[in-house]
Order: C-alpha cells, then structure tokens, then sequence
C-alpha cells in the first residue's frame, strides 16, 4: 500500500499461505485525508506442498539435486542460464513471471549479450512489464570450462520500487524543504548547464529579517520566507530560483536586458506588498544586487555570485529596499 501511494504504478506482490501461492496487483484508486482507497486483484499461481526440510537432506547427504532445484524454484530473484551460444538452456518460476512468459518460450532462444571475458557486469535496464515501466539490475556470470566460456548464469531483480524511491530521494535532497525552491546540493548539477551562455545572477536578501524573528518568533518568519519563495517562484519560474541560506535568495536565469530584470524585480516587489501572514499584514522589504555576463566555467558562475553578492550589500549600505547591479568582469 505504501508503494502504490507514492506512485502511479500498480506494485505486483507474491501472497503466500502454506497451502497457496498467488500474484497480487494493489492500485490506488481514492484518495482523502482520512481515507485511501485501493482496488486488487490477483490470482493463484499453485497450491503449496509442504516444505522439505533441505538443512536435513544436507546433512544426511541426500537430495541434493533436489535441494539445488528447489533453491532455483524458490528464490526471491530471476534466474536463468544458457550454454556458449547464449542459447536458454532454464529459467526460475520468478524469471518467467516477471517477463509473463513460460519456460517452452524461451528455450533455445537468444537474449542478454555476452558479457566481458575479464569480469562479470552489473547493469541496469528498463523494460516495459504487462504495460508498466519496470526497472531492473541484472548480474550476468560467465561459466568457464579450461578458460573457455561455456555458458552463463543470469540473476536479474526487479528494483522498480527502489528506484522509486531513490529519485524521490534525490529530488528532496535538491530542494529546501521550508520553501520547495532548489537548495546548494543543486548547484554542481545545474552550474554545468550555466555556462558558455549569458546569464544574469541575483542575490536577494529580506531587510531586518532577524529583528523581524526576534520580534514576531520563528513562525512569522518561516511564513515570511515561503511567501518570499511563492513570489519568486511566481515571476521567475522554479528552474532559475534557490534558497541560498538563511534569508539569502539566489535566481539565475538568462540575461535579455538590465530593463527586463529591473521589471520582473519590482514584480517580486508588488508582490511583497500587504502581504498576510497569519494575523498580520504588511508590507516585505528587500534588497538585491545582480550581475550579468558569460561564464565559461563553473568556477566562474561561482565569482558571478560572490560578485552579485557585493551589490547585493552595496543596495544595503545604501538604505535597502532597493536593487543594485551592473556587468560582471566576465561580460
């Protein structure tokens, strides 16, 4: 249930009893405050024998071929294997579910490329399973007979919901979690694609913040903050803007004239003008300093900021509420 919630797939899970076995699909269908509704449904895959006890029949030394097919039957991954001309010679019970196929299928048949003579490959592909986009890691083992290649084994996992839940990761550790707009972590990512191009750099600084804090409480002023961010997101767009620290602001975005700028800046200021935040109502001050030029480096989209942020306190030295700026030393 929790792996339907957080995406639009429908998660496929095995339901087992001692007596049954069946494939189950969950999809969310509703969704409420205080209700989450999802639709199953499933089918048997084979009535369940009694399980052997395999730590026995080792230890007598019998069945051990038996314990070697059930280990394959049962294993929670796909396998399969081939001979030198990567022909299937077997699959598991999980490897045919996964694909929807059937062992006669696959006989004799090609498939996974033959991996590298000098060491085994760990990959990952993504596949298009019973109409879903399903991802999966697969481990391909080359078995040698006198330093020949004579066949190979395939494990293959399905990771859909791990990867899931890494890009989801991925996406928070990018984001600010008070103000949703992008934090540092995204600098290196982004920075790549800022250069060779002309850009304009911004330093946005909300005036008394602290005064502000110390006289309303962090609650006003986490308020302040998000308002900030809806008004920045709301001119310049969530691609160009990044909570820089504390009350600090930064937005980067392509440079078309010092007019263009100016205007889209007394729009974040229109914006910030009788704003409510919780019982109060007030206008938001605050001061920005910009540069605007090409970088050819990341490192100097990196001076474009330290710069931004020199006008930013020229615009407070000369009173605040106001904004402050000219070309960088790489126009």
């Amino acid at each position: 249930m929790t792996n339907a919630s957080r995406s639009k797939r429908s998660p496929r899970f095995d339901w087992i009893t001692n007596q049954k076995q069946f494939k189950v699909r969950l999809q969310l269908i509703s969704k409420t405050d205080s209700l989450t509704a999802f639709l199953s449904d499933g089918y048997k895959v084979k009535n369940r024998t009694p399980q052997t006890d395999y730590q026995h029949l080792i230890k007598e030394g019998r069945g051990l071929e038996k314990v070697r097919l059930a280990l394959l039957e049962n294993s929670n991954v796909g396998l399969f294997w081939k001979n030198g001309q990567l022909e299937y010679l077997g699959a598991n019970q999980r490897f045919l579910d996964y694909f929807g196929l059937k062992l006669k299928d696959i006989l004799g048949q090609l498939g996974c490329p033959h991996p590298n003579n000098d060491h085994d490959d760990l990959q990952k592909m993504t596949l298009s399973v019973n109409d879903n986009h399903r991802t999966f890691h697969y481990y391909l083992s080359p078995i040698y007979d006198d330093n020949t290649i004579c066949g190979l084994l395939g494990l293959i996992m399905d990771v859909t919901s791990q990867m899931d839940e890494l890009n989801q990761l991925q996406i928070e550790a990018a984001r600010d979690p008070l103000t949703t707009l992008k934090n540092r972590h995204s600098f290196n990512r982004d920075f790549g694609y800022l250069t060779q191009r002309d850009i304009s750099v911004m330093m946005i600084d909300i005036d008394y913040f602290k005064t502000f804090n110390d006289k309303f409480g962090h609650l006003y002023g986490d308020a302040v903050l998000k308002k900030i961010s809806e008004a920045l997101l709301h001119v310049y767009g969530i691609g160009h803007c990044y909570r820089y620290g504390g009350d600090e602001f930064l937005v980067i975005e392509d440079f078309e004239s010092k007019d263009r700028l100016r205007r889209n800046d007394q729009k974040v200021r229109e914006y910030l003008k009788q704003v409510k935040i919780l019982d109060l109502k007030f206008d938001i001050h605050i001061s920005a300093g910009y540069v605007y030029g090409q970088a050819q480096t990341p490192d100097e989209v990196y001076e474009m900021i330290r710069e931004a942020d020199r006008m930013l306190y020229q615009s407070k030295d000369n009173g605040r509420n106001q904004i402050s700026g000219g070309p960088s030393r790489y126009n």
